[in-house]
């Protein structure tokens, strides 16, 4: 609002050197308008030394709650307004005449504003490294995250025991345990005689297995690709090649083999079917 208000202030005052300089006749008395003019300047410079006094106080304010680095922040910013203020107005008071300061007066108002100007890209300078120093940190902070996972990961892999995923392997490639409709964690559990927990452990760290299901699944859809691919097999329907490798509804199967492979099994035969008659030679 103070802003605005000064800003028109200082659009009043420009417009009114501006037609004065036209000599327009149709502007009021001239004893009326000076003395307008002379308020508004009044008024100009009363709100001006107000934005000032507000500027200073608001860069100090709070100045114990501040941290270190707003604190040198609010010291440049404080000491900038306060050598700009004496540079304009008070020095050339002591050391320049009114002559002096009518003839320097552009260069005085340049350099109180280079002033500020310079304060301000040093806080904007304070404010970028406080910025990078900050994100330097989160990214320790994320590097060490890192480190305690892997840390991690590498003790529970530590649990595994070599016998367990022989017996994990046996069970799946030998048995094909997969095959079973339905298969538990308890059930791999129980035909290995150790605590679900450790085959939970077995899959997630050694076998990268995000669960149970997902590590089944693999092996199930392996073996269904092998039956969609297979001579033996060609005159199968999509149902029983599901049937066949341990899923227990079409549904489940589509949605899983595609999941996987990203092609329904249907397409995944027709795929295969006319891979096989261009390697024959045999045209449709």
């Amino acid at each position: 609002m103070y802003a605005a208000t000064i800003a028109g202030l200082i659009l009043f005052n420009q417009t009114w050197h501006y037609l004065v300089s036209l000599d327009l006749q149709l502007l009021p008395d001239g004893h009326i308008m000076w003395r307008l003019k002379r308020g508004v300047n009044e008024i100009t410079t009363l709100l001006s030394s107000s934005i000032l006094v507000l500027s200073f106080w608001e860069s100090i304010r709070n100045f114990n709650n501040k941290t270190q680095s707003q604190q040198v922040q609010s010291v440049i910013f404080a000491s900038a307004y306060f050598l700009a203020v004496f540079n304009a107005s008070i020095l050339p008071v002591f050391i320049l005449n009114t002559a002096e300061i009518e003839l320097y007066s552009p260069i005085i108002i340049t350099s109180s504003a280079l002033l500020i100007v310079i304060a301000m890209q040093a806080v904007i300078v304070l404010q970028a490294r406080v910025a990078y120093n900050k994100k330097q940190k989160c990214d320790s902070v994320s590097d060490d995250d890192k480190i305690k996972h892997l840390s991690e990961s590498a003790i529970q892999q530590g649990k595994v025991s070599p016998e367990l995923i022989v017996g994990i392997a046996k069970q799946i490639n030998e048995q094909q345990l997969f095959l079973q409709a339905n298969l538990k964690i308890s059930d791999l559990a129980q035909a290995l005689m150790v605590p679900e927990y450790k085959i939970s452990q077995a899959i997630r760290y050694h076998y990268k297995a995000a669960n149970f299901n997902l590590f089944i699944n693999q092996y199930r859809v392996n073996h269904a690709k092998a039956l969609l691919a297979s001579e033996q097999a060609k005159e199968w329907g999509i149902l029983s090649i599901a049937l066949e490798s341990g899923f227990s509804s079409l549904a489940t199967f589509n949605r899983v083999f595609k999941s996987i492979v990203g092609k329904i099994p249907n397409e995944y035969r027709k795929q295969n079917v006319n891979y096989n008659k261009i390697k024959l030679g045999i045209a449709d």
